[in-house]
């Protein structure tokens, strides 16, 4: 009988594999045989961690993005501006997408085919990184004020970019246009 460092292990493990397996083959074709073939498990120690696909792929989307989350947020707050903050937490995601395309495919692409709680997972992400740009407007010095959706508009239009590169297969893409999304984001609440 596995001790339960060991169960945590191979969730994580199960996890990781239903994110790679979801970004390589879409999340439609994956299979439990692909999950525990990629991990080196069986059927019963999937279902004993997991009750089926889209329930391994929302605690896998909840796992990696949060973390990856977290970093970004993490990497902004510790920045001496907002401005510096932006391009710190850009660039985590940017090192993300580049070293990590299978699994940001499956974070942002796949996540829309896995069921509510996935969704759920991602809209509540979304609302996390939309506070963290929307805490820009403290240091807008005139009297301009973006409306309330500029927040979520500037991480849907990040989204996209980084969907954009996956698709056509070209993840350092989205580091070439990572710039212009910083600048993009800035002008909408600073001006500049």
């Amino acid at each position: 009988m596995p001790d339960e460092r060991q169960r945590a292990r191979l969730r994580e493990t199960m996890m990781e594999a239903m994110l790679a397996a979801a970004g390589e083959q879409g999340f439609g074709a994956v299979t439990v045989e692909d999950v525990i073939a990629r991990c080196n498990a069986n059927r019963e120690q999937f279902y004993e961690q997991f009750s089926d696909l889209r329930d391994c792929f929302q605690a896998a989307y909840r796992d990696e993005a949060g973390r990856l989350c977290e970093g970004m947020l993490r990497a902004g707050a510790s920045a001496a501006s907002w401005r510096e903050g932006l391009h710190a937490a850009i660039q985590i995601l940017v090192t993300f997408v580049v070293e990590r395309p299978l699994i940001a495919r499956a974070l942002t692409i796949d996540v829309h085919l896995a069921g509510e709680p996935a969704h759920e997972a991602r809209r509540e992400i979304q609302e996390r990184l939309s506070r963290a740009v929307d805490s820009g407007r403290a240091e807008i010095e005139s009297g301009y004020s973006p409306p309330p959706l500029t927040a979520l508009f500037m991480v849907s239009a990040i989204d996209a970019a980084v969907v954009t590169a996956l698709v056509r297969g070209k993840p350092e893409s989205f580091a070439e246009a990572a710039p212009e999304l910083e600048q993009l984001v800035a002008t909408a609440y600073l001006g500049d």
